[in-house]
């Protein structure tokens, strides 16, 4: 093997199906077939490549190597681009954050902007997808009937270059692509195309009116204060972004978008949040103290989350407050290790309800203090 960066389990792990999808999805189409093999052509590159059908094949392996090697002379493309491609071939879109340090360290990012980028894009992904289906100018909560959308969403390879982290946005549920008689790519659900054209289209708007100076969005748009405010949440120190979007199956080029978010037009963008600000939203508050009374549903379903109570002091009333919340995943492990060791906690959310009933929502970032 010519190359060092796609491991030969990489190879052998790819689809005979993707690999046809990619194929059409790049002008290759399919002339001849045998029980074995599929042979594509390109016209315009006037290039053949033979398309093993069973990754049973003793020499799969071999044909998939000379395969992509052909492929990517052929299209002046690297190998890695090439059998990226190939992976994500039941994918409807990706889309991509280049992250550019202004240091000039390319290629390496911070810890804590990538926490940053994972977590804000799984928010604008879920408003994104409320903004479609049932707009209003913000939201009291990011819990809706829709939120488990982010679900389906992946973390894709890199890619060389400024950092990259891409998104990936399957076209089918379930693990089995279906294909047209010309192997072309039939999604299940188009609501993640639709929650990718969103994301652009409303990114587009908002640094639009950001780099004009404007104050406020126009409600026509349909863009929700929360998920302005949570793009004003992708700021990171020291590093511009770019936000791309790569529809991988479409007629052409044109369909995608790229938008840049410099340092610069952060504070424009989280002035135009503070000003679309619903008057009495709450705002995220800080709290301190120790949790209590939890309940686990897990064996139930692991999606379940765990609801819990937190004892804290309030600064604006010395007595000890309690308040209930829930928790998923890692923050309800990480609860669990709080209360069997009694240490205190911080974390963040908006404080709903009375005297009587409270309640943290959207929790997070959630921290055992010494």
């Amino acid at each position: 093997m010519i190359y060092t960066d796609i491991t030969p389990g990489t190879l052998k792990a790819l689809k005979p199906q993707y690999i046809r999808m990619y194929l059409n999805s790049r002008g290759w189409t399919q002339n001849q077939s045998t029980s074995k093999y599929d042979t594509f052509r390109n016209e315009d590159l006037d290039e053949d490549v033979l398309v093993p059908k069973d990754r049973g094949l003793r020499d799969y392996l071999y044909r998939v190597e000379d395969l992509v090697e052909l492929i990517s002379a052929a299209e002046k493309r690297t190998v890695a681009d090439i059998v990226s491609g190939m992976m994500l071939a039941s994918a409807a879109d990706v889309i991509e954050y280049r992250y550019e340090p202004l240091s000039g360290e390319i290629g390496v990012i911070p810890v804590t902007d990538m926490q940053n980028i994972l977590k804000t894009h799984t928010s604008i992904t879920n408003f994104a997808y409320r903004d479609i289906k049932d707009w209003h100018p913000s939201y009291s909560s990011s819990r809706w009937s829709g939120s488990k959308i982010t679900d389906l969403v992946r973390v894709g390879p890199t890619a060389a270059g400024s950092y990259i982290i891409r998104f990936v946005y399957p076209a089918v549920s379930g693990n089995s692509a279906q294909s047209s008689l010309e192997e072309g790519l039939v999604p299940d659900n188009d609501d993640l195309r639709r929650v990718c054209d969103k994301i652009i289209h409303s990114l587009e708007t908002i640094v639009d009116h950001a780099e004009k100076n404007e104050d406020l969005i126009s409600p026509d748009k349909h863009i929700s204060y929360n998920f302005i405010a949570a793009v004003a949440d992708l700021e990171v120190k020291g590093a511009d972004l770019e936000v791309k979007r790569h529809p991988l199956h479409a007629a052409d080029d044109d369909a995608s978008g790229s938008v840049s978010l410099t340092g610069k037009i952060f504070p424009n963008i989280s002035n135009i949040a503070r000003n679309m600000r619903p008057a009495g939203m709450n705002e995220d508050r800080v709290f301190v103290g120790h949790l209590m009374a939890i309940t686990d549903r897990r064996f139930e379903n692991e999606s379940l989350p765990g609801k819990l109570t937190l004892k804290y002091i309030s600064p604006d009333d010395p007595r000890p407050q309690s308040a209930k919340l829930d928790l998923s995943d890692d923050d309800l492990d990480l609860a669990y290790d709080a209360m069997r060791n009694k240490r205190p906690v911080r974390l963040k959310g908006k404080l709903v309800g009375n005297s009587k009933s409270r309640r943290i929502e959207d929790p997070c970032d959630l921290k055992l203090l010494e």
